[in-house]
């Protein structure tokens, strides 16, 4: 069994041959180790497409659909696909998509809450405690939201939680109170930091730092250039560096080349799972080690509500005291469908990973 402390997932016996586990699935979904109410017809590594077939071994109810196609496209060819309705169902989330699709007839956008948290991740490697604070600190969150949503009707109070979603129990406002342009500020000079030009420097070293985007929409052009003109404000330099290979993102998360990361995570129904994944200084390279006994404790607790207060109690002091992490949104989660697409969109928690009724229900209105 594999999965959280209290509630566990079943695997396939074979998995538990850790080359497989960690290698075998690699660009080969192999659908014997799993179970589900399709089962792979053909994975097609250089089209990035995978079709599903009903599984004629599936117990459970039938599926409506005989087949499903999957393929992997960026934002652009994704809408090209879909206005030539080669593909019925595209992410609506962003501007640029969201402004064309609107403008469509015979479709549905169906809007809901993205099951995510999009977030600022600070190197400790590379940049120095006071200056993690100073950013946490100086960051306006409410703003780079703004740019990014407003133009697609959506909005949100910052979140304060990595783990949390704000409607999920245990959730509570995690994030510093004290923030804001001159306590950056203050705290940059209270570490010692002095003013040389524009920004800030200490014994010889400026205050300056590489962002690492990836991918290459306009939305995240945009809010990466408002975080770096943001950060001058408060005498941090961010030289923006923007990576568009397909393996990029996890060749530069793994060796830790990044100053700051604009990254992204998935927000599951067990939020004491995922606390104790980012708060743990094995995860951190080390940075963190006074907070690892409250780690261990709130995954010694038996109570889970214990557990949810002790998860909320160590996401604040990390914010505060160690300042890797920056949440800065949630975001919606848009699909757009074709006309007729039945019982298929936004569903919180209830996706394939947790309801086979997901796929099973998806059809074609008669």
């Amino acid at each position: 069994m594999t999965g959280g402390f209290v509630i566990a997932t079943f695997i396939h016996p074979a998995l538990v041959d850790k080359k497989l586990f960690n290698d075998g699935l690699i660009n080969k979904p192999l659908d014997k180790y799993w179970a589900g109410p399709f089962k792979v017809e053909n994975w097609d590594t250089s089209q990035k497409s995978l079709i599903l077939t009903r599984n004629d071994k599936w117990w459970g109810q039938k599926p409506l659909l005989e087949k499903i196609s999957i393929r992997s496209l960026g934002e652009a060819a994704s809408l090209a696909a879909f206005k030539n309705s080669e593909i019925d169902v595209i992410s609506a989330s962003s501007q640029n998509v969201y402004a064309d699709v609107s403008k469509m007839s015979n479709i549905d956008i169906r809007k809901g809450t993205a099951l995510g948290v999009s977030d600022y991740e600070l190197n400790p490697d590379k940049i120095p405690l006071p200056v993690r604070k100073a950013i946490v600190a100086g960051i306006n969150r409410e703003q780079i939201q703004k740019i990014r949503f407003d133009k697609i009707g959506w909005s949100e109070k910052a979140p304060g939680s990595m783990c949390f979603l704000p409607l999920q129990e245990g959730y509570k406002d995690s994030y510093p109170t004290e923030i804001g342009e001159d306590v950056a500020k203050k705290i940059l000079e209270d570490a010692g930091y002095k003013k040389d030009g524009d920004f800030y420097a200490k014994d010889g070293k400026k205050a300056s730092y590489e962002l690492a985007t990836f991918g290459d929409d306009q939305d995240t052009k945009t809010t990466s250039q408002f975080f770096s003109d943001q950060m001058k404000k408060i005498g941090i330099e961010i030289k923006i560096v923007t990576y568009t290979g397909e393996n990029d993102l996890a060749k530069v998360s793994t060796e830790r080349s990044y100053g700051i990361k604009s990254a992204g995570y998935g927000i599951t129904t067990n939020p004491v799972d995922s606390a104790y994944y980012f708060y743990r200084s094995e995860i951190n390279n080390g940075h963190g080690k006074e907070l690892d006994s409250l780690a261990d404790k709130m995954m010694a607790t038996e109570d889970y509500k214990k557990q949810l207060e002790i998860a909320t109690e160590l996401e604040k002091r990390h914010l505060a005291e160690v300042a890797i992490y920056i949440p800065v949104s949630n975001g919606p989660n848009y699909q757009a469908c074709k006309k007729g697409l039945a019982n298929y969109g936004p569903r919180l928690f209830a996706t394939s990973a947790y309801d086979p009724d997901v796929w099973i229900n998806a059809g074609w209105e008669k």
